[in-house]
């Protein structure tokens, strides 16, 4: 795992939950687990970042507002419209 210059040492008994979601809103701080609910549920102007992982769609994603969607990696996160 990356860890940045100037990184902390934490101790071995240091537990580290990660968010149920898989999509950020940066502006809010809400995960969500899906990326069409979390565009729904952003404002005009917010983030969204899309963490790693394959996101099988089944309907048309809409995006009617002015947001910033962003992968977290463009080789790992994988958007998937099966036919």
């Amino acid at each position: 795992m990356f860890c940045p210059i100037g990184g902390i040492t934490l101790s071995s008994d240091f537990v580290c939950t990660t968010p149920s979601g898989r999509v950020l809103n940066v502006n809010t701080g809400v995960y969500y687990k899906d990326i069409q609910p979390a565009i729904d549920n952003a404002n005009s102007g917010n983030t969204l970042i899309v963490f790693l992982g394959t996101f099988i769609e089944t309907e048309d994603i809409i995006v009617n507002k002015s947001l910033t969607i962003t992968g977290l990696s463009a080789l790992n996160t994988v958007v998937d419209f099966p036919t």
